[in-house]
């Protein structure tokens, strides 16, 4: 997960399950050392936050493809 990733309670089964799907979306925990920002604990708040990389990924991507030509 790297190196900023700091585990949550072992009873937090929300939070691990928050941090499975994470994980399966390749999100990492790292930083240039001023911490790794923000990051979802919750399965509420992890909807709108794997939206918004997702558009941010996709216009990157864009972005790409304009420089390309």
């Amino acid at each position: 997960m790297g190196l900023d990733f700091a585990p949550p309670a072992r009873r937090d089964l929300e939070a691990w399950t928050t941090l499975r799907l994470l994980a399966a979306e390749e999100v990492r925990f790292h930083s240039c050392g001023c911490g790794a920002g923000y990051r979802p604990r919750n399965l509420w708040d992890l909807r709108p936050f794997l939206e918004a990389r997702r558009s941010q990924e996709a216009g990157l991507a864009l972005l790409e493809r304009l420089r390309a030509r």
